[in-house]
């Protein structure tokens, strides 16, 4: 039936947005070594030395940080070009939270 008024307007959909950046690093970037091999988190003892790696291309350096410690900076890398920071398993340590950062284009991502 008419009821004289206008029909609702019709709702415009809104398009999801455009990624505008590198998504920040993940457990994918940041790899573990430990006498030269790629090591299972889960295996670390207390007193292991490792070496945290930073999987990034085109970033000038990267900066750590275990569990909650302050970011050690690097600008070091391996063969692979993987940002690299020497790392030794504290006593009493049995959980790992491993941030990474790299410094790209003026900024920390």
């Amino acid at each position: 039936r008419d009821t004289g008024c206008p029909p609702p307007p019709t709702p415009t959909p809104t398009p999801p947005p455009t990624p505008t950046d590198e998504p920040i690093a993940v457990c994918k970037d940041i790899k573990i070594y430990k006498d030269g091999e790629v090591a299972n988190p889960e295996t670390l003892e207390e007193g292991d030395k490792i070496i945290i790696a930073v999987v990034w291309q085109n970033a000038e350096k990267a900066r750590i940080k275990v569990n909650n410690g302050e970011f050690s900076e690097t600008d070091k890398k391996n063969d692979n070009g993987e940002f690299i920071l020497a790392f030794t398993v504290p006593q009493g340590v049995i959980k790992f939270t491993i941030q990474a950062e790299v410094f790209r284009n003026g900024e920390w991502k």
